[in-house]
């Protein structure tokens, strides 16, 4: 028999280092923070993947902010770059007071 082998353990049981309660030991699970084993043992409840956001620096960025050869604006108001068609319109609302017309301009 070698020296390196454990018991099955499928009875035995162990405390989740974040809430305190006991599990089985196999439903327990090793909490990992960027790839490194952080050695928290953890419930289904309470384990969580390591975020996405912890990992940032470890691959390289490139978000240039720069345009090559941008064009100014020219036109100092947006309206100036568009036409604009005034429209006339006529509304009537019936109540029970009466008409009334809106028009607007």
């Amino acid at each position: 028999m070698a020296g390196d082998t454990f018991a099955a353990g499928t009875l035995a049981l162990g405390v989740c280092d974040i809430c305190g309660f006991t599990y089985k030991l196999k439903r327990l699970k090793d909490q990992y923070e960027k790839d490194t084993n952080t050695h928290i043992k953890a419930c289904p409840t309470c384990w969580s993947e390591s975020h996405p956001q912890l990992r940032l620096g470890d691959l390289p960025v490139r978000d240039p902010q720069a345009l090559r050869e941008p064009r100014t604006d020219t036109a100092t108001h947006a309206s100036s770059r568009s036409t604009v068609v005034p429209i006339i319109q006529t509304r009537v609302a019936a109540t029970r007071l009466g008409n009334v017309t809106v028009s607007t301009t």
